[in-house]
């Protein structure tokens, strides 16, 4: 999916991982793009301490509550807001599997201006 908006850079610490490039490349877009499918806008942060990065997602105007996302979790289990976006109901899936490869998990949040995906995964 391909959508025009901004980005902001801040500098500021490097926060180093290992992991699987490209599959953490393609659960950060996935969640990136559902953000935007599903919300005005899309932020990105992200959290650490000495075992985990959290990689945190939040879109704005998101009606869908945590608790409902998280049973989307499994492939081809689609919301019930997804009758005009096309997808096949895998992306979730296939972030929750990048997570547990790299010894993480995927968790939502409610948030004040919608809901928040967050990915963990361990550092070291």
């Amino acid at each position: 999916m391909s959508r025009q908006g901004q980005s902001v850079v801040t500098t500021g610490r490097q926060v180093i991982v290992s992991g699987r490039p490209v599959a953490l490349e393609r659960a950060i877009t996935n969640l990136i793009d559902n953000a935007l499918k599903y919300g005005r806008s899309a932020s990105v942060a992200i959290e650490t301490d000495a075992q985990t990065a959290t990689i945190v997602i939040e879109d704005e105007g998101s009606d869908t509550l945590a608790k409902d996302v998280q049973d989307l979790i499994g492939p081809f289990e689609r919301g019930e807001n997804t009758d005009y976006i096309a997808g096949h109901g895998l992306g979730l899936s296939i972030v929750a599997t990048i997570a547990a490869l790299h010894n993480g998990a995927l968790s939502f949040e409610n948030s004040t201006t919608g809901l928040q995906a967050k990915l963990s995964i361990q550092r070291a």
